[in-house]
């Protein structure tokens, strides 16, 4: 079954938000050339959440983990991401 037909039915079981998580494990060059590794996690909440469908979640192997904002597409939900690396002093975004 596909998720957005999951989330249809979860929320006529009751539900008043239901969210299909993806995560992916990233690396990415630091500018101190190290590679840190991050956990992304896209999470959906379904078509019928329009602009709020997709939220992204961070976690830096060095650095703090976080949430972005709702967006209507994973693009813009990635672009608003508030996700800083840190590693021997330096800070880099996405």
């Amino acid at each position: 079954m596909d998720p957005a037909d999951v989330i249809t039915e979860l929320k006529k079981a009751g539900f008043c938000e239901v969210w299909h998580k993806t995560s992916f494990e990233c690396f990415k060059s630091a500018p101190n050339g190290r590679m840190q590794r991050v956990l992304v996690e896209i999470s959906d909440a379904g078509p019928d959440a329009g602009k709020n469908r997709y939220s992204v979640s961070w976690t830096p192997e060095e650095g703090k983990p976080t949430t972005g904002n709702p967006a209507g597409s994973i693009k813009d939900a990635l672009s608003i991401a508030h996700l800083k690396f840190t590693g021997k002093n330096k800070t880099f975004l996405p």
